[in-house]
Order: C-alpha cells, then structure tokens, then sequence
C-alpha cells in the first residue's frame, strides 16, 4: 500500500469541501444527456413535437427462447443420429 502525503491528502479535502453541498435536482442538468439528446433527435423533437416512433412490428417475429430450444434439441439429436467414429 502506498502512504498519500499530508499535502496529497489537504489538497483531497479541499476539493470534497469545495464540492459538498445539498443536493438540488431541479438544478442538475445533465450536459452528457443533453449533448446526446440533440446530436440525435430529428428536427421535429427539437421544434418541440414528439419524434418517439414506436417499435416497428414485424410480421416474422422470432421467439428467441423457442428457436434456442430447437437449435439445441437440433444438436443433440444430429449428435445422437451421427454414427461415431471408432479410432
């Protein structure tokens, strides 16, 4: 473990001081999220109308969970039909 120098660790406590406070998250703003937010919104969100566009609904829609099944049902029974090679 390294030792943290006394003036390492004022310099430590300064900052959480500086920045300690009550937190007010009508305040917050998150600049990360707003950036994304317009960098990727349509013009229309940003003229205030709505762009959420619902999930597009397919008519080919794959049960994952039952086609996994199938696959591995699949294997086995290829494995179990294969003859085995004797050395």
């Amino acid at each position: 473990m390294s030792k943290v120098t006394k003036d390492m660790l004022d310099l430590a406590k300064h900052i959480v001081n500086q920045k300690s406070g009550n937190f007010e998250p009508e305040k917050f703003e998150d600049h990360y999220e707003n950036r994304i937010d317009r960098s990727h919104q349509p013009e229309a969100k940003r003229a205030g109308r709505s762009s959420r566009r619902s999930a597009p609904r397919g008519e080919n829609v794959v049960d994952l969970m039952e086609a996994l099944r199938q696959s591995v049902g699949g294997a086995v029974a290829a494995e179990t039909k294969a003859p085995k090679e004797v050395g």
